[in-house]
């Protein structure tokens, strides 16, 4: 079940926790200058391993724009990966809240939004995803800088964790 029909640990003050991880493919140029046949051989790429373990693929070329959107507002995708040009696709395994969005800024947008406050629970299940990718796929990985990603922020572990407040229960409550 999605993570917003679900109540959370602390959800009076806490909406929500989202643990990602970015991940690139050796062999491929970052999606900014990807051709349309690397973005599909990627997709192809993550669809046979994630396929087979319980994840729904979404092709956003076959979706309408609305779909697109909807996808967006439950925060499966960003605003900007829902009107993308180049080919790209979503692979959802809801029973774990996991979303991994393919061809984004970089090659693999793994995430993990659950309810509330969540950050072992999140970090557990986007771990357990990104070791299923791994071994199966080769990533673009440097023995000094760590895992490589478009954005030098997301250099080295390529791992985000937020976690999502509701401001006015915490000054309500004190």
């Amino acid at each position: 079940m999605s993570w917003y029909h679900v109540a959370g640990h602390q959800q009076d003050s806490v909406v929500c926790t989202c643990v990602r991880l970015s991940r690139n493919l050796t062999g491929y140029p970052f999606p900014a200058h990807l051709e349309a046949a690397g973005a599909k051989e990627i997709i192809g790429k993550v669809e046979g391993v994630l396929g087979k373990n319980g994840f729904l693929p979404t092709d956003f070329s076959e979706i309408t724009r609305g779909a697109a959107d909807s996808l967006a507002e439950k925060r499966f995708v960003g605003p900007r990966f829902a009107r993308e040009s180049l080919p790209h696709a979503l692979f959802l395994n809801d029973p774990c809240n996991l979303s991994v969005a393919v061809c984004e800024e970089d090659h693999i947008r793994l995430q993990c939004i659950l309810p509330g406050l969540a950050l072992r629970d999140a970090y557990r299940f986007a771990i357990e995803c990104d070791d299923l990718l791994d071994a199966s796929l080769p990533f673009a990985f440097d023995e000094k800088f760590g895992y490589l990603t478009h954005c030098p922020t997301n250099l080295g572990t390529g791992l985000r964790a937020s976690v999502m407040l509701f401001l006015p229960a915490l000054t309500e409550a004190g």
